[in-house]
């Protein structure tokens, strides 16, 4: 549940934020970003790009992401058939 303002708090406090595209980004991460997608990208391009990747093949790119960003390999978690069939019992 999201935390819910009210106008004067939110004037003071989520308003003033500072938006994600001005925060400064170290050369470090600049470069990263290049490695990764082999040209110069801001953060927010970056994740533009792999947002659109994930929406237009699902599953399959963010696999491809987390392998890449995470190191972490999703598998699909095994399941036996009884638990399967259990579940599709379950449901009218």
């Amino acid at each position: 549940m999201f935390k819910q303002y009210d106008p004067q708090t939110a004037r003071q406090t989520i308003l003033k934020r500072t938006p994600t595209d001005e925060f400064p980004v170290s050369q470090r991460v600049l470069d990263g970003i290049a490695d990764l997608f082999g040209e110069r990208l801001t953060p927010d391009q970056a994740v533009s790009k792999i947002l659109k990747e994930v929406r237009m093949n699902g599953d399959p790119a963010l696999q491809k992401w987390t392998r890449t960003l995470d190191s972490l390999d999703l598998k699909p978690a095994p399941v036996s058939k009884h638990l399967l069939q259990s579940a599709l019992d379950s449901i009218s």
